[in-house]
């Protein structure tokens, strides 16, 4: 019965892998009739414009691949790692290398900061800590499985999430298991996972099943789940309700959005639904004091209220473009798309209001010769990702090919 039953297990795991390459295959890479045409670019008024400061090709990006690589600022230093396992520090100001690692293995998910250390995982469901003042191995922890989202945690514990359900509480100093929670998987699911959250002493994740749960950061216990979306329709990609965008907490309500599903605001402190909205999506969450801000799966962008998921507005015209999630800066919206091509909208009403095409030659690259420019070459883009990370008027982009390029707003 034991043999039996173990061989049951395996097949499902089985089973559950496969179904998730098809569907992954079928939906990243489809070439079929089917596949919606990304609208055509109407000409704008560029009201607002962004100038390449410096450009750096670091390693292969994510190597034809949908592994979003994140990279981490901190002091005066941009950290970046790629497919490779290529991990650099740069300099902010001018692009210059600080410092440089490379573990030979193939990236799954990174890169994080947590206190004092960099963490990212392979492949092989390895999870790797590094230091941050040069990227040296501090500990190194085998998984149960591939975890496809960041750690998060503090300087005592921090928590991994992997593919197969699982939710690791570590020791941050030596990679010492501490607890583990398991989870049910979903038959069906979209290659992703959305990335836990660290907040007062709580460990919040969502799942591919459309809850939200709330964990103590010490024991791994269950303080509260909380359900965004129920599975609906008549086929299972219909019925698919994962979370793989990253929820975000503002004040005390925890916002979190699903594909074939919802949008919604949940009580941090006890699990309940403060309003829900019809909206689905892959990707996360940006916000500012009032409002969120969202990519839905049709690439429309829309700007949502806090208080009560009204719909502020909504931007049409970038249809089927594979935008990445927002980022708020000012009275700004920064999206990019699958050809490279940064668009820059109005926070109040979402007016496109600036482009920037990235797929340049070097001959006509608009890139800032006063400042130094490391391995310039021509530059073979092929979109992005990942958002920007946007800090004192300075955006930092990592595209999908290894371009790792520092803007400033004019």
């Amino acid at each position: 019965m034991l043999k039996q039953n173990l061989s049951m297990r395996v097949f499902s795991f089985l089973s559950i892998v496969v179904l998730i390459i098809l569907i992954t295959s079928c939906s990243l890479f489809e070439t079929n009739d089917n596949a919606m045409e990304p609208t055509a670019l109407e000409d704008i008024n560029n009201i607002v414009t962004i100038k390449v400061k410096w450009s750096n090709q670091h390693g292969v990006g994510s190597n034809n691949t949908l592994v979003k690589l994140s990279p981490v600022l901190f002091d005066k230093s941009i950290v970046v790692i790629d497919r490779e396992a290529n991990i650099t520090a740069y300099n902010q100001e001018n692009g210059s290398e600080l410092w440089h690692q490379n573990y030979a293995t193939k990236v799954s998910s990174g890169l994080a900061k947590v206190d004092d250390k960099l963490f990212f995982s392979d492949d092989a469901g390895i999870l790797y800590a590094l230091s941050v003042n040069g990227g040296q191995l501090l500990w190194k922890q085998k998984l149960s499985s591939v975890s496809l989202s960041l750690i998060a945690g503090d300087s005592d514990m921090v928590v991994s999430r992997t593919i197969d359900g699982n939710i690791f509480g570590l020791n941050s100093d030596t990679g010492e298991e501490r607890w583990v929670s398991n989870h049910n998987v979903p038959i069906l699911t979209y290659r992703g996972n959305s990335s836990p959250i660290f907040h007062e002493n709580k460990i919040y994740v969502a799942l591919d099943n459309a809850q939200v749960i709330a964990l103590n950061i010490k024991n791994g216990q269950t303080i509260w789940s909380a359900t965004v979306a129920y599975a609906s329709g008549r086929s299972d990609i219909e019925r698919m309700v994962d979370i793989d965008g990253d929820p975000v907490i503002v004040g005390n309500n925890l916002y979190a959005i699903s594909l074939n599903g919802n949008i919604a605001a949940i009580d941090v402190n006890n699990g309940k639904l403060q309003w829900t909205r019809k909206v689905s999506s892959f990707t996360g969450i940006a916000h500012d004091e009032k409002n969120l801000y969202i990519t839905d799966e049709n690439s429309q962008v829309l700007a949502i209220r806090q208080d009560n998921g009204a719909i502020l507005w909504k931007q049409d015209k970038l249809l089927y473009r594979r935008l990445t999630q927002p980022e708020v800066y000012e009275g700004y919206i920064f999206v990019a798309d699958f050809k490279g091509i940064i668009h820059i909208m109005s926070k109040q009403s979402g007016a496109l209001i600036g482009r920037k095409d990235m797929l340049l030659s070097s001959g006509n690259h608009d890139i800032d010769h006063e400042m130094m420019v490391v391995n310039p070459q021509v530059f073979n883009y092929k979109g992005y990702l990942v958002p920007p990370i946007i800090s004192e008027q300075n955006i930092f982009w990592y595209g999908a090919s290894g371009q790792l390029d520092r803007f400033k707003i004019l």
